[in-house]
């Protein structure tokens, strides 16, 4: 066990080698896709929340992943604008 710790540990410390730098960039772009689903998820589950405002945060994502350039960002989009319609 002592062994395989150690083993981790020297391998993170490698950083450069730990991550190509394609699975690093697919890794920030699901975080950016996926920042203003959050926003949106937790702005819609409030107690408060009306059907305007609903609309409101629904308009702001789907413009928020529209601006987005990566392939995650545009498959959310797509996937929200036709559950939405």
């Amino acid at each position: 066990m002592k062994d395989c710790v150690k083993s981790a540990l020297k391998s993170l410390s490698d950083v450069d080698n730990f991550l190509s730098e394609t699975e690093l960039t697919l890794i920030s772009d699901i975080v950016n896709a996926l920042e203003p689903v959050a926003v949106c998820v937790n702005a819609l589950g409030r107690k408060d929340c009306s059907l305007a405002t609903a609309e409101t945060v629904l308009e702001f994502l789907l413009r928020n992943l529209k601006e987005q350039r990566s392939d995650i960002a545009k498959t959310l989009f797509n996937a929200m604008k036709n559950r939405i319609e």
